[in-house]
């Protein structure tokens, strides 16, 4: 669970700055990313996707489903493909 502490500043950084937050993420699409990529998401990272989509804070940033302008159109479901094709080829 994200401390409340740390959820009012998220929450005050994105009334400041819209357009680094994304779409907030679904029940069925966090069901979906964990089925595509075989894994078990990090219940804090569901919380925040679910709140807040993939978005841009400070330095950071955080991928999800529906992502700021900022990080373009790819996913995390996209992003982990990619990265684990690199890892495959440069295995051979």
């Amino acid at each position: 669970m994200l401390y409340k502490s740390v959820l009012e500043q998220l929450i005050a950084f994105f009334q400041k700055n819209p357009v680094a937050q994304g779409k907030p993420t679904t029940d069925d699409e966090v069901l979906n990313v964990e089925k595509s990529l075989n894994v078990k998401l990090d219940e804090d990272f569901k919380e925040f996707t679910m709140r807040f989509g993939g978005c841009v804070v400070r330095d950071a940033q955080i991928y999800g489903i529906h992502n700021s302008e900022f990080l373009g159109e790819d996913t995390i479901i996209d992003l982990n493909k990619e990265f684990s094709d690199y890892l495959k080829d440069g295995k051979k």
